[in-house]
């Protein structure tokens, strides 16, 4: 079974209704997430958009199904970009795809990897619960810092 959700709602009732799931976004690293068996999968391609953007505090809110292009266009109006340089763009790359897979561009050598401009994220769990880790801005509290178990998860944690 292959499921659409366009809303947090729908992915939560989507994960709790299956024993196993493959997540995937535009599929351009099809090679990291094969669906194993009967796993259902979970497109979340429609799940797309930047909810925040604060270009003065250099920080923007997205979904998952977010294109990386799209990204990049909205920060290049204000001169700015991301500086980890995200591979497979033109492709069609989403944010979420390029978060679980971890990927970091050439850019990282220089300025740093993906996991070092993640502040704050929203996931769901296997049972289908939202979790919330981080926040909007970099010093936010102690303890553990859960967004950057996401980089590099391929949507299992």
């Amino acid at each position: 079974m292959i499921y659409h959700p366009t809303t947090i709602d729908d992915v939560q009732k989507a994960v709790a209704a299956s024993a196993q799931m493959v997540v995937r976004g535009a599929g351009t690293k099809p090679g990291l997430g094969a669906p194993a068996g009967d796993a259902a999968e979970l497109d979340l391609c429609g799940l797309s958009g930047v909810l925040e953007y604060e270009p003065g505090e250099f920080t923007f809110t997205a979904l998952a199904g977010t294109p990386v292009a799209v990204v990049e266009k909205l920060l290049a109006a204000h001169g700015q970009y991301l500086p980890f340089d995200p591979p497979l763009t033109e492709r069609g790359a989403t944010l979420g795809g390029t978060v679980a897979a971890g990927l970091s561009g050439a850019g990282r050598y220089r300025f740093g990897g993906l996991r070092d401009f993640i502040l704050g994220v929203r996931f769901i769990d296997g049972a289908g619960t939202l979790v919330r880790g981080g926040g909007k801005v970099v010093k936010n509290a102690a303890g553990f810092d859960l967004p950057k178990l996401m980089v590099g998860s391929l949507g299992q944690y």
